[in-house]
């Protein structure tokens, strides 16, 4: 249990402990979960389909979130591979998925609290009219904060680079990540009102 409290109180020795002893199961059901409830309004939006394929469309959506996942966690340890092929680096896949897996936290935290408070929706990067609406829900909202504080934490930890560098690289990937949702959210939009 204590180990779990760092999570909160030391990220960077939560991440170190991951270093050691990687666990991949809790991010694969993480990366399994997010857009199942990230989405659980398409079902609303697709109610005039059979329950049966709605819930197979949530299945691949789910299957799909997972292999995303293995995909930008394999990229994740290419790249760092390839960056740090010269150190004494002991940086493996499952520990790059571990870390960067647990990083995923705070984004299931907000899943479930815009899913239990719909009211809170404008929380949410997907709900936004526009890019930079979404650029400032996103660095105002703790748990997306949080989740890159993780990040940073999880790199430092793999890649032992300066805290400046990666506090850089986070916000790159921190505006990637919006301007995906985003567009991803608006074509889904777009979609389903066609």
């Amino acid at each position: 249990m204590k180990k779990y409290l760092t999570f909160f109180t030391n990220p960077i020795l939560f991440m170190e402990l991951l270093y050691s002893k990687p666990k991949i199961l809790i991010p694969s059901i993480l990366a399994a979960l997010i857009p199942l409830i990230t989405y659980q309004n398409l079902n609303d939006k697709l109610s005039y389909l059979d329950t049966k394929w709605i819930v197979l469309i949530l299945v691949l959506i789910s299957i799909l979130s997972v292999f995303f996942f293995f995909i930008t966690s394999f990229i994740i340890y290419l790249l760092l591979s390839i960056v740090l092929i010269e150190s004494e680096s002991n940086i493996t896949f499952k520990k790059v998925y571990s870390i960067y897996g647990y990083t995923q936290f705070p984004k299931f935290i907000l899943a479930l609290i815009i899913a239990l408070f719909l009211s809170l929706h404008i929380l949410s990067v997907n709900s936004s009219s526009s890019f930079l609406t979404s650029i400032l829900y996103f660095f105002t909202n703790p748990l997306m904060i949080w989740k890159y504080i993780l990040l940073v934490s999880g790199f430092y930890v793999l890649t032992r680079t300066r805290m400046k560098i990666l506090v850089i690289l986070a916000v790159f990937f921190a505006i990637a990540e919006v301007g995906l949702n985003y567009l991803i959210s608006s074509q889904i939009s777009l979609n389903l009102m066609n």
